[in-house]
């Protein structure tokens, strides 16, 4: 048998049997609100949060601390007095959620992650409890009395802490991919390189490679040419080899041969001589690659033959870069096992690109869009 008393203006729910011991719901402690007539800002005013705060709670759209529910359940259970304690209600601190949100920014900043960032003590702040229960969803607080933005908002700088979190992330992925491939890839393709013939088999491949990806642009430029530019696409090492013997990097015997046995099989169909080998040659010639390959100069051919290996190489083993750090650290991966020096090359390529190598026909300007490919190294 349970009964409900009043005593002037305050109600007790009880159980005669037993006292009830778990927490009021927000729906039972709105009922009795009705009951007693009062209006959201009565109860607001008494616990000191603001109207919207409390329509908060009742409609189960935020939750109040441990603290608040035991306020809020004596106020309606009649089990403290319920004249207003004269505080106002607390509103909005102006500029808070902006102040949160570059605190977690600044956190993200530093390196920190999502489940670090942005928690600030109140004291530090210089905030009540209150001030952040004020914020609904928009913040939140942990069992220390630490608060902070909630990261899912949707303020511009909480976005900008977003993407770089997920900058990050794509980095660490990168960086786990490329420590994988140096292992598995990179590092035979070094040693490989370090040896004559294995250096003129990577070189021939990495060569071949760069002219059947750029043959498309022959294709398109048909008018220009004499014979058929598919040459290039069908046997491209016909012309990574002229460009070898122009600058005196010695080619292979048997260079396929050499990349099974250093496991670089991924490159081996590149340098194999088709039928179609003379037409190449010959169409290198016309394009004036010999020309410019001797302006360029071994050094430089040599890292753009190597370089364009790499790529192929990572490239079938599904390793792809795409963030400034992955790249640039795949760079210097590159120049660290190529052993040579980068400046130097650096300069030359700029040297040749940009004011020696003027062509004289449409045929050799096609050519030279051959060579459009530094952003490799």
């Amino acid at each position: 048998m349970s009964s409900l008393y009043s005593h002037g203006n305050y109600y007790l729910s009880f159980n005669l049997s037993h006292i009830r011991m778990s927490p009021m719901s927000p729906d039972e402690l709105k009922a009795l609100r009705l009951e007693r007539k009062w209006t959201l800002r009565d109860v607001a005013t008494v616990l000191g949060v603001t109207t919207a705060t409390l329509s908060r709670w009742e409609r189960r759209l935020a939750e109040p601390s441990a603290n608040a529910l035991e306020k809020w359940e004596s106020l309606l259970a009649g089990r403290t007095d319920a004249k207003p304690t004269g505080r106002k209600p607390t509103r909005r601190p102006r500029g808070l959620l902006p102040r949160l949100a570059e605190l977690f920014l600044a956190d993200i900043k530093a390196g920190l992650n999502d489940q670090e960032a942005g928690w600030r003590e109140l004291a530090e702040l210089n905030l009540a409890c209150e001030d952040i229960l004020s914020l609904g969803q928009d913040a939140e607080m942990d069992l220390f009395g630490c608060a902070r933005i909630n990261p899912g908002s949707n303020l511009r700088v909480m976005q900008q802490a977003r993407d770089i979190r997920a900058y990050r992330r794509a980095v660490e992925i990168e960086e786990h991919r490329l420590t994988s491939a140096a292992r598995t890839i990179l590092s035979p393709l070094w040693k490989a390189s370090g040896t004559g013939d294995g250096r003129g088999a990577i070189v021939l491949a990495g060569l071949a490679e760069m002219l059947q990806a750029s043959a498309s642009l022959l294709e398109n430029a048909r008018r220009l040419l004499d014979n058929d530019p598919s040459s290039l696409l069908d046997s491209p090492s016909g012309a990574a080899q002229q460009i070898l013997s122009v600058v005196d990097l010695a080619i292979p015997a048997d260079p396929a041969r050499i990349l099974g046995e250093f496991g670089l099989d991924s490159m081996v169909s590149l340098v194999r001589i088709g039928p179609k080998s003379a037409c190449s040659q010959a169409l290198a010639l016309e394009l004036g690659l010999g020309t410019t390959a001797e302006r360029l100069g071994q050094a430089a051919i040599l890292a753009l033959g190597t370089a364009w290996a790499m790529t192929q190489c990572l490239d079938s083993a599904g390793v792809s870069l795409m963030t400034e750090v992955g790249i640039r650290r795949l760079a210097e991966s590159f120049w660290e096992g190529l052993g040579l020096p980068r400046t130097n090359v650096d300069a030359k390529w700029r040297q040749v690109m940009l004011e020696e190598s003027e062509p004289e026909t449409e045929k050799q300007q096609l050519g030279m869009l051959l060579w459009s490919w530094p952003e490799v190294m």
